[in-house]
């Protein structure tokens, strides 16, 4: 049996739920726009479908945070852990935030 490994602190719960919130944002609408512009199904589909399996996988790994955060952290009163790996359900969210860690300037 190996250590147990400390997990994340708060902080960096609420920051790896604010990075999921916007690449799973961010997906959703690249999704959407495959939609209206490339097939959905069949071969010519695929581009769809594996973007649907991304988001998919996102939402998975937000689950399994979630689920962490809670067995870490539930003894803090007045702390809905839901809210850091599903920031939609935060009064706070902002649908297209600027990236935590952008990309360098072209």
């Amino acid at each position: 049996m190996g250590n147990k490994k400390p997990g994340f602190t708060l902080e960096q719960h609420d920051q790896l739920g604010l990075e999921l919130q916007t690449i799973f944002d961010r997906m959703g609408a690249i999704k959407a726009d495959l939609g209206v512009c490339y097939p959905r199904s069949g071969k010519d589909g695929k581009a769809y479908q594996r973007m649907a399996k991304v988001i998919d996988y996102i939402n998975d790994i937000r689950s399994e945070m979630d689920e962490f955060a809670f067995n870490e952290f539930s003894h803090i009163q007045d702390l809905d852990t839901k809210k850091l790996y599903y920031r939609a359900l935060r009064d706070d969210h902002i649908t297209h935030p600027k990236p935590i860690h952008p990309y360098p300037e072209e």
